[in-house]
């Protein structure tokens, strides 16, 4: 009786343990790429008064998911992320409060 199946089980095995290693490695590689692209939008500054500082992303259409400095995109391909920031124009926060006046409403 043969086995059908892509080989034996120590072999599996062997595959299935070395798969953490290398989907942490590829988790991180997606990292650096993102972070790269991040920087690379962020290094001109505010598109309307050119101000670096206090600098987010500000969603022209059809926002998929929030772009921002440590909010967790490790769930997202590095191909979606750049469409979703392609998307968007940077803006300080002034500037992003003249975009969406609710923000600067006080809760109660």
């Amino acid at each position: 009786m043969s086995r059908q199946g892509k080989g034996s089980r120590r072999k599996r095995n062997a595959l299935n343990n070395a798969r953490p290693q290398n989907k942490k490695a590829a988790k991180i590689r997606r990292r650096v790429k993102k972070r790269a692209i991040f920087d690379e939008y962020l290094s001109n500054g505010c598109s309307k008064c050119g101000s670096c500082e206090d600098l987010t992303f500000h969603h022209l259409r059809d926002k998929l998911f929030t772009i921002a400095r440590g909010k967790n995109t490790d769930r997202v391909s590095v191909g979606k992320f750049q469409a979703e920031i392609d998307k968007c124009v940077v803006l300080c926060l002034d500037c992003h409060k003249v975009e969406h006046p609710e923000m600067n409403r006080k809760v109660a």
